[in-house]
């Protein structure tokens, strides 16, 4: 098998499991909204999110026989980037509660844009005028997605 055709069947999976994911990741935050937000605890709900996302990652790593990743001496960071998305995925089905998918979904897919403009001013990266362009024209389509004077800002929605 030549090299380009292997690549594009590499790209046709990263696709397929790409929009998979994100089928899935809609498919799961409905059924959190309608069924579980009003009747369980956050916390109850982000663990067996978080249980069952670890199933998936665990099939990938014995999958992909690629287990040496792991090995990492910096393990204070690792346990703050866990509390950080700990908190995150809180607050986030917390925002379920109280909004709508079209106030909440804008937001988090904000969440690059925001990583890019902070690395240029946290961890000092250099960021081209193209890729600050897309980050310009990512957050007018974010204000416009969420057509700003009809959303009410609360602390569930992070504003």
């Amino acid at each position: 098998m030549n090299n380009s055709k292997v690549k594009n069947q590499s790209n046709y999976l990263g696709l397929i499991l790409g929009f998979s994911g994100y089928i899935i990741f809609v498919f799961l935050d409905s059924l959190i909204k309608k069924y579980l937000v009003n009747t369980y605890p956050v916390f109850q709900i982000n663990f067996f999110i978080c249980i069952f996302a670890f199933l998936p990652i665990l099939i990938t790593f014995q999958y992909l026989k690629c287990w040496k990743v792991l090995n990492n001496n910096k393990i204070h960071i690792q346990f703050f980037r866990g509390l950080l998305g700990l908190v995150a995925g809180s607050l986030i089905v917390y925002s379920f509660r109280y909004h709508s998918f079209n106030e909440i979904y804008p937001i988090l897919f904000s969440a690059p844009l925001i990583l890019t403009a902070f690395s240029f001013f946290f961890l000092n990266e250099k960021v081209g005028l193209k890729r600050w362009s897309a980050v310009l024209i990512g957050f007018v389509g974010v204000i416009i997605v969420s057509r700003p004077g009809s959303v009410h800002f609360t602390w569930a929605l992070g504003g």
